[in-house]
């Protein structure tokens, strides 16, 4: 998931922390979509996954619209475990898309809005209850929800018949509370995030005769992603069925139960990225007796790819507790975090890239690809790495109706940067933290 490229109408939607789509839309607003897996060709940019572009829709010149609802009520849950409760699952979705002329034959428009309300409970079986009525632990109601807008707008103009500009925004908002919850049934953990931005796209498409057409395109995101533990400032507690003593410290055994915060400790975080992309793309047709041949060149500018992010420390203490000999719970071991704010990571990418392939049709059976790809990426500090990336691939048909062909490729992908691979992260730091333990049970 690190290594796919993820592409809105040629724009780069990727994440910079992870490379993983990072844009929410509305499979309603798709008109194509393409998936390379295999066989890529000089004009597509780094990343040893697959490659995803999305084409989106435009108006025409009739008026149109839909209207979708999605629905399911909390009845509808049920569990063939005797004695369990099931998973709940509520969803409330409605949709509405129109599209149309603004001026026939000229002007057009397409929006979409969706809203997403979502709620996930957790399934929890016979043991799972059994364990919290015996140890008499607070039950959980950590539902997951989802409350997100997602809203598409987009507006085509035809400057000449062979030439038209568009450009659209794609905006997602929302929260999703109690993300990360465990599956465990007996655990009360979570957090809230709260993310999205837009995503402002401008392209210009020209075809200047039958045989030269050009595209270029730019492409802005920003998106804030805020993670707030929901426990609040309580302290994070971790229950556990046993202790031993291990090294002169004592630890627990059998973790059956997180209360108030996620992951061991009370903490949220604050990040934003930024990302500015701009590509120009040509291709030209020519026959001759060789065959036919399209020569595609381009480049790629990314000279703005910045994220950053700080962790908060609310109540700063995570306690391990387990039951003493009167049955009542007691702390036995306290990690306190000791700085109240920290940054977490600082990071950029610089891509600058381009190309140069031939598609040649050779005869009606035998077609062959081949090209090469130069790509600098850089983090600004630590890295500038270049990347020369050639391309070859042949598809020759067996029979004239195309039914049996054979497949061949071969090329150099190059890694693509993200925070996530650790070559562009500039800071790290942690708070400082403090220890205690009880190995003796006596407060």
């Amino acid at each position: 998931i690190f290594q796919n490229v993820w592409r809105l109408d040629g724009i780069n939607i990727g994440s910079t922390f992870t490379n993983a789509n990072n844009v929410k839309f509305s499979p309603e607003i798709i008109q194509d979509a393409s998936i390379v897996t295999a066989g890529f060709d000089a004009s597509i940019s780094a990343g040893s996954g697959g490659y995803i572009n999305v084409v989106t829709k435009s108006g025409g010149n009739e008026l149109n619209g839909s209207a979708v609802m999605i629905y399911q009520p909390t009845d509808w849950n049920w569990s063939n475990i005797e004695g369990g409760e099931p998973r709940e699952l509520r969803i409330q979705q409605p949709e509405f898309s129109l599209g149309g002329p603004i001026k026939k034959d000229k002007t057009w428009f397409f929006t979409n809005y969706r809203y997403e309300h979502r709620t996930e409970g957790i399934a929890r079986t016979p043991e799972d209850i059994a364990l919290i009525e015996s140890f008499d632990l607070p039950r959980p109601e950590q539902k997951l929800q989802s409350r997100n807008h997602r809203f598409f707008a987009k507006v085509t103009h035809a400057l000449t018949p062979g030439h038209r500009i568009y450009g659209f925004v794609n905006y997602d908002k929302g929260i999703f509370r109690n993300s990360d919850q465990s599956s465990r049934g007996t655990d009360n953990t979570g957090i809230d995030i709260h993310g999205g931005g837009p995503l402002v796209v401008l392209r210009y498409e020209a075809a200047w005769n039958d045989n030269f057409n050009t595209t270029v395109s730019a492409g802005y995101r920003s998106n804030n992603s805020d993670t707030e533990a929901n426990g609040g400032t309580n302290p994070s507690i971790v229950r556990y069925s046993d202790t031993t003593v291990s090294g002169g410290l004592i630890h627990g055994t059998g973790d059956f139960a997180y209360f108030n915060n996620r992951s061991g400790f009370a903490w949220w975080s604050d990040s934003t990225n930024e990302r500015f992309q701009m590509r120009a793309d040509a291709t030209y047709y020519v026959e001759n007796f060789f065959g036919s041949h399209d020569i595609g060149f381009g480049i790629l500018a990314q000279p703005l790819e910045v994220a950053d992010s700080d962790t908060n420390y609310g109540n700063p203490v995570y306690i391990h507790e387990t039951r003493d000999a009167n049955g009542d719970w007691i702390p036995f071991h306290q990690l306190v975090f000791t700085d109240s704010r920290t940054p977490a990571w600082r990071f950029g990418t610089e891509i600058y890239a381009g190309y140069l392939q031939d598609s040649w049709l050779a005869s009606d059976q035998l077609s062959i690809n081949a090209g090469i790809r130069v790509e600098n990426q850089r983090d600004g500090v630590l890295l500038s790495i270049t990347g020369f990336s050639p391309h070859i691939g042949a598809s020759y048909a067996l029979d004239k109706e195309g039914t049996s062909s054979i497949r061949f490729s071969y090329g150099i992908r190059q890694h693509l940067l993200a925070g996530r691979s650790g070559f562009s992260e500039i800071t790290n730091a942690q708070s400082e933290q403090k220890l205690f333990y009880d190995n003796n049970l006596d407060g």
